[in-house]
Order: C-alpha cells, then sequence, then structure tokens
C-alpha cells in the first residue's frame, strides 16, 4: 500500500494546519482529542486523495495562504467523507459539479459552494464585544448580510448548474444538490461550531437556508389566545434589499425558479469536523436538505442521510393553530453544546 505522503504530499503540513486551528479553539489541554481527531481528518484526506477528487489545482491553493481557498478546499474534502459515509460512489471530472455521486443506480450531482464573508461581515463576526452585547439593530443587520450571502451563493452555483445540463454533462433524470458549507457564517475562533453545533439560524429561529428560499421572515409572538395562550408565528417575507437596495427574492423554492435543482444541503463543515467524528461518529453534525418541491429532479429521502426540511413543514410554523401550535424557541449555548460533548466522552472512557 502507497504512503500517505506518496498519495497526499502535503498532508504534513495540512496536519500542522490542523493541529494549529484547533488548539487555538480549544486549548492545549484538549490535545488528546485533537490529537485523534487530526488522525481522523487525515484518513479522511487520504481517502479524497486515493479517489482521485482532487485535480491540479488543489494542493496549491489549499496551501496558497488565502483562507477563503483553503476553507473551499477543506470542504470539499469533507463533504466527500459525508457522501461516502452515505454509501455514494463518488467521482470527480475536469469539467462538471464537484461530485458525480452514484448509489442504488441514482445518480446525484454535487456542487459544494463555501460563503465567504466580505471585510464588514467578518469584523463583525469577530467583534467580542458585540457577540457578549447583543443589540437588535445588529443582529439584524448581520442577519441581512448573513441572508445574501446565502442566496448569493445558491444563485451563483445554480448557474453553473444550468451551463453543466446545457452542455450535455448532467443528464436530464440525474438529481442535482448544491451543498453549502455555512462555517465561515460563524465566528471562527469559537469552538464547538461543526461539532454538535451546527447550521447558522436566522432571525426566524431556523436555518438560514429557509429564509433565504422558502420566504420566511421574523419570529413573533402572538396572542393572547382566549385561553391567555401565546404563539409563535414566523412571518413571510419574499425579499430582501442587497446593498444596492435592490430586491433579491428569498422564495425562489415556492415557485420553477430553480426546477432543475433537487434540493439545497447545509452543512457545517470544519477542521471540528475530526472531533465530531471521534467522538460522535454519525449521530450528529449531519445537515439539514431542504427539499426543492417543485423541482423536476426529485429525491428520494432514503438516499441521503440527514434532517429533511420540507415546504409543508414551514407552513405550520408559520401558520400555526390550536392542533398545532408553536409555543417556544428552545436555543443552548455553545458552552452548552461543550457541557454535552464533556459528558460525552466521559462515558466513553
Amino acid at each position: 500500500m502507497d504512503s500517505v505522503t506518496t498519495i497526499c504530499p502535503i498532508m504534513n503540513e495540512l496536519k500542522a494546519k490542523w493541529e494549529k486551528v484547533l488548539v487555538s479553539r480549544y486549548g492545549t489541554s484538549f490535545m488528546p482529542v485533537i490529537d485523534v481527531a487530526i488522525m481522523a481528518l487525515e484518513e479522511i484526506t487520504y481517502n479524497f486523495y486515493s479517489l482521485g477528487l482532487n485535480d491540479d489545482h488543489f494542493d496549491s491553493e489549499i496551501l496558497s495562504g488565502d483562507e477563503a481557498k483553503y476553507h473551499h478546499r477543506m470542504s470539499e474534502i469533507l463533504v466527500s467523507d459525508r457522501l461516502l459515509r452515505d454509501g455514494f460512489e463518488l467521482s470527480s471530472a475536469e469539467k462538471g459539479p464537484d461530485f458525480k455521486a452514484v448509489k442504488d443506480d441514482n445518480t446525484i450531482w454535487f456542487e459544494v459552494i463555501t460563503p465567504t464573508p466580505d471585510t464588514d461581515l467578518s469584523t463583525r463576526l469577530a467583534d467580542i464585544n458585540a457577540r457578549l452585547h447583543p443589540t437588535p439593530e445588529n443582529s439584524a443587520s448581520i442577519n441581512s448580510q448573513l441572508l445574501l450571502k446565502m442566496t448569493g451563493a445558491v444563485k451563483e452555483k445554480y448557474e453553473k448548474i444550468e451551463g453543466y445540463i446545457r452542455d450535455g454533462i448532467i443528464n436530464h433524470n440525474d438529481r442535482v444538490i448544491i451543498v453549502v458549507n455555512d462555517s465561515l457564517l460563524s465566528p471562527l475562533d469559537v469552538y464547538m461550531v461543526g461539532v454538535n453545533y451546527e447550521i447558522v439560524k436566522g432571525n426566524s429561529g431556523l436555518p438560514l437556508v429557509v429564509e433565504a428560499l422558502l420566504g420566511v421572515g421574523n419570529s413573533l409572538w402572538m396572542g393572547p389566545d382566549e385561553k391567555g395562550n401565546y404563539q409563535i408565528v414566523r412571518s413571510e417575507r419574499n425579499t430582501i434589499l442587497n446593498h444596492n437596495n435592490a430586491p433579491i427574492s428569498t422564495n425562489y423554492f415556492l415557485n420553477d425558479h430553480y426546477k432543475d435543482l433537487t434540493g439545497v444541503f447545509i452543512l457545517t463543515l470544519r477542521e471540528d469536523y475530526g472531533i465530531s467524528r471521534v467522538i460522535y461518529n454519525d449521530t450528529e453534525n449531519k445537515g439539514v436538505l431542504l427539499i426543492n418541491e417543485n423541482s423536476l429532479r426529485p429525491l428520494s429521502k432514503q438516499l441521503i442521510s440527514a434532517r429533511f426540511c420540507d415546504h409543508e413543514t414551514i407552513k405550520k410554523l408559520m401558520s400555526p393553530s390550536s392542533e398545532t401550535p408553536v409555543r417556544n424557541i428552545i436555543t443552548k449555548t455553545l458552552t452548552g453544546y461543550y457541557f454535552d460533548m464533556m459528558a460525552k466522552l466521559r462515558n466513553m472512557k
């Protein structure tokens, strides 16, 4: 069997990068877990290279020092592991989506994108004082910027997909899924992101992609009803203004605008994924697959192990009734997720 460095000549550089990043987030006292997590990342990367999923520019871009390129290339590595563990056979060609995945005689094309915040959004996400003392105005502004990143990411990749269809690379009966790794839409310095804390939420309390494609707005307390009870209702929002005050649609999954798109798979994937693999295996960080019910390329849910979100579920959340009330939104802090992880580690001993 070929050595790891023969298959992946940059493995030592990647391992040094992963260790530096993970130690900065979790500290040296967490080193035993970090060491095992890096071994998991090494195995994942080895499999990626062994299957020939890396292109000619992969090594130079992931080690270029450009953080956006590094994170996008890491996304490809980690998405490949996510799909391989779901039983897909993967291949990649010079032209076309990132992965051609085959399972049970079904072909699904996966196109990966990692939205990169601009300088202003990066600064605001890194502002520790703002995190500790949030204001409604700042939160709403950040949510708008994040929402525009999500709508822009889907639009950019769908336009590429349309080109692949015109070129005959994607057949008429193939499914097509855009994979959005939202890891850069959370602060890079905090721990637990991509372990058992995942998926950026919007002001609705739902995954940001729901606000971007199903026209969901803010969460509102409504009531009291005749029994004195309050409920949470999500408002409808079909557009958002961009930086030029031009309206951007946020409801394209409610019509046939993205008719050749099967769905959008939201994952949170960064170096911490190695920790998740070691501690939780496949039980956490499964991602959310938002199904496009107006797609010409429908998907059997059995093909992918994920949390599914569909139009009917969202309708119930936007129009609760006495039979299907929505009474609260339960949230957990990052520290809460950390305590969960430590409890899991104690039970593994």
